[in-house]
C-alpha cells in the first residue's frame, strides 16, 4: 500500500507533467499556425503557389509522402 506522501507525490508529478505537457502542445499549435499564416502572406508567390507551399507543408507535417 502506498503512503500518503507518495500519493501526494506522485499526484504533483503527474499534474506538473500534465501542465507541462499541455503548454507544449500549445507551443507546438502556435508555431504550426504561425508558418502556415507566414506562407499565406508570403507575397513574393502567387497565390496558388501560397497554397501549394501549405499544402506542401501540412503534406510533410502529417508524414504523408507524394
Amino acid at each position: 500500500m502506498k503512503s500518503s506522501t507518495e500519493k501526494k507525490l506522485r499526484e504533483a508529478f503527474n499534474e506538473g507533467f500534465e501542465a507541462t505537457r499541455r503548454t507544449g502542445l500549445l507551443q507546438g499549435a502556435v508555431a504550426i499556425s504561425k508558418v502556415v499564416l507566414d506562407k499565406a502572406n508570403d507575397t513574393s508567390k502567387t497565390p496558388e503557389e501560397r497554397l501549394a507551399d501549405i499544402i506542401q507543408f501540412c503534406e510533410v507535417s502529417l508524414g504523408n509522402k507524394k
